[in-house]
Formats: C-alpha cells, structure tokens, sequence
C-alpha cells in the first residue's frame, strides 16, 4: 500500500499557502513598514554596537602614534648619547697617552735627578 499522508500534506500546505497570497498581499505594506522599522533599529543599533569599537580603536591608534614617536624619540636620544660616548672615549683615550707622556717624562726626569745627586760634590759628607 502506498503511503498518500505525506505527499498529501505538502500538497495542502501549498494549496493553503496559494490560498493565503491575496491576504499576504494585502499585509505586504504592513509587512514592508515593518521591515524598514526593523532596518532603522539595527542602523540605530550599529552605532551603539560599533561604536566603542571604532573608538577603542581610534583610541589605540592613538596610542601606538604616541608610542612610536616616544619610540623615535628615544632612538634619537640614543643616537646622540652614542656620538658622546665616542668623542668621551676619543678625548679619553687622547688622555691616557697624554699621561702616559707624563709619566714617560717624569720618569726619566726622576732618573736625571738621581743621576745628578749622585755626582754632587760633598753630597757624600751630607749622608754621614
């Protein structure tokens, strides 16, 4: 036996919802208005929703500028205290072997001394 309930059933369900067109018509402004009503909220809605995130980030583009420009900031602040430690370390070292001249001359002059004392006349009777 053939099973007719199923069939049948879509067969009504169609045959109703041809019947119910001209009243669907009718409600068709209704319908329409309802919709545009519908539209307007969720146009009203985004907004209200997309707005604290358009804002966060607004907000954290924003900050990144500031981060970037404190960023450059310190770059270029690292870049001259770079160029004074090298002109420290130049003046520096321009020191050292200055002193070590110093030192150079003073040692032979230490030398020249004790050379000199030592051939002095009568310095022999002063160490008695």
């Amino acid at each position: 036996m053939v099973d007719w309930t199923e069939p049948l059933a879509s067969m009504q369900y169609w045959l109703a919802s041809i019947q119910s067109l001209p009243g669907a018509l009718s409600d068709l402004p209704r319908v329409v208005d309802e919709l545009q009503a519908s539209r307007r909220s969720c146009c009203c809605c985004c907004p209200a929703f997309y707005g604290p995130c358009y804002y966060g980030q607004e907000s954290a583009e924003q900050y990144l500028r500031t981060a970037n420009a404190q960023i450059e900031t310190y770059q270029i602040d690292i870049e001259r205290l770079r160029e004074t430690n090298d002109r420290n370390d130049a003046l520096l070292a321009q020191t050292k072997v200055t002193i070590a001249k110093h030192n150079e001359d003073l040692e032979l002059l230490r030398f020249q001394i004790k050379d000199r004392d030592a051939h002095l006349p009568g310095q022999d009777k002063a160490d008695h």
